[in-house]
């Protein structure tokens, strides 16, 4: 065999094994990916983590907190009358939306169905946006220097703000945004250590009103306008009622009405209610009167 022939054989076999060695690292490379997991997945983000007071239920030092940022912020609508009426009915911290949209659109189909209605609008004995607070004369010395801070918490979450110190009555007056169910605000106030007795800020007297007079909401309402004269912070020597009757569609009725005299300590006349009136129409929620704390 001649030398070049040797060498052209041998340059042969290295190609050949350089093929196969690059098929094989091919391959192995191939194995190796196929034996490799995949990364496990990013974790998601961490949700942040309400305040501590805040978290659900929500609690101040102990005290469980009634109502939700949402329905608070709610509060207070566009018709002061509708929310009261609506504020009326539920025994939850603020008026339901529902209800008070379609008290709210009855209100204004009534309104605009007749120059005078009646009644300039409903009666503030029901429903709050202030709390007068009883507290010891110490604490109350710190709220009027503006020192007093253990309410804080409470304001936070209801967005109570003090605006007035009353000394000589060794009160405290807490205003809100928002218009509150009188018993459940005063509810959650007086488990407060602090405080001694706790009393809604709600009118007081006598004068116009409105009345819903259906139990249940939905249908054909009914609506009784009381208008009220003389004397009417002691209580109003004379009365007229007027009513309405508003279908879902916003048509407005309406109804019989009847007048009353007073002479002071008793009606003159009693005069026969048409038969559209029910009890409900005398259902105004009454003026809730606050309560003194049990002694700790």
């Amino acid at each position: 065999m001649s030398v070049s022939r040797s060498i052209s054989n041998r340059a042969s076999l290295y190609r050949h094994c350089c093929a196969a060695l690059a098929t094989l690292v091919v391959l192995l490379c191939a194995f190796a990916r196929a034996e490799t997991p995949a990364p496990p997945p990013p974790k998601p983000a961490a949700a942040k983590k309400a305040p501590k007071l805040f978290r659900q239920p929500a609690h101040c030092a102990g005290i469980v907190l009634v109502g939700s940022k949402a329905q608070m912020a709610s509060s207070p609508r566009k018709d002061q009358d509708a929310e009261r009426l609506a504020l009326r009915r539920t025994d939850e911290l603020v008026a339901k939306e529902s209800e008070y949209q379609r008290i709210a659109a009855d209100l204004k189909a009534i309104r605009a169905s007749t120059k005078d209605p009646g009644a300039r609008g409903v009666f503030a004995s029901f429903g709050t946006r202030a709390l007068m607070l009883s507290m010891r004369p110490t604490i109350i010395a710190a709220a009027a220097k503006g020192e007093y801070k253990g309410l804080d918490c409470l304001n936070a979450w209801y967005g109570g703000e003090q605006r007035n110190v009353l000394k000589s009555l060794d009160l405290v007056l807490i205003y809100f945004p928002a218009l509150y169910h009188p018993k459940h605000i005063a509810a959650v106030y007086a488990k407060h250590p602090d405080v001694l007795r706790v009393e809604p800020d709600t009118a007081i007297g006598d004068g116009d009103d409105i009345t819903l007079c259906n139990e249940q909401l939905g249908g054909t309402h009914h609506y009784l306008f009381r208008h009220g004269q003389g004397d009417c912070p002691a209580g109003c020597l004379e009365a007229e009622y007027r009513g309405y009757a508003v279908t879902t569609a916003g048509v407005v009725t309406p109804l019989p009405g009847w007048k009353r005299t007073n002479n002071g300590q008793t009606w003159l006349e009693k005069p026969t209610r048409p038969d559209w009136v029910t009890p409900g129409c005398f259902k105004n929620g009454g003026r809730y009167p606050g309560f003194e704390v049990p002694k700790r």
